[in-house]
């Protein structure tokens, strides 16, 4: 028989183990105060003005030159950092934790940003030696992730 106090050190023991909370990453995980942003607002406020000098309309990498061609060069489309476990993607719908894209945001390998999987991000986005994106554009990236990677 066992007694209350190993019962109540079992419990604890538990309910540390099961504690969504505990170990979670806030950039990596969307919340309920995410807003609804679509693609097409996306690339009016961050994309066109900030990215769309590396990823042009009809270049390499990616066609960021309209909402419609952004959309479908990032979301759901295997990332060509998916590693061995082949799962990674650019930008996956609505998990922060496996879409490129966002670990790139947060500062890629160098600041530590990997996938799921130790999946490296390589440099971040943008590239070091540009400016980065004010928190306003970071956290409508998010958002646009959260809130299902809308077109």
């Amino acid at each position: 028989m066992m007694g209350v106090a190993a019962i109540l050190a079992v419990g604890a023991v538990a309910c540390a183990v099961t504690d969504p909370s505990a170990g979670v990453d806030p950039e990596l995980t969307c919340d309920g105060a995410t807003k609804l942003v679509t693609m097409a607002q996306l690339h009016t406020e961050v994309i066109a003005p900030r990215c769309t000098s590396c990823h042009p309309n009809n270049g390499a990498p990616g066609n960021y030159g309209t909402p419609a061609t952004t959309h479908a060069a990032l979301v759901g489309r295997t990332s060509a950092h998916a590693g061995a476990a082949g799962t990674m993607k650019i930008v996956d719908g609505t998990n922060l934790a496996n879409s490129t894209l966002w670990l790139k945001v947060l500062g890629g390998d160098s600041a530590n940003r990997r996938g799921p999987h130790g999946e490296t991000t390589s440099q971040p986005m943008p590239p070091l030696g540009l400016p980065r994106l004010d928190r306003d554009k970071v956290q409508r990236i998010k958002d646009w992730i959260c809130s299902g990677a809308n077109p």
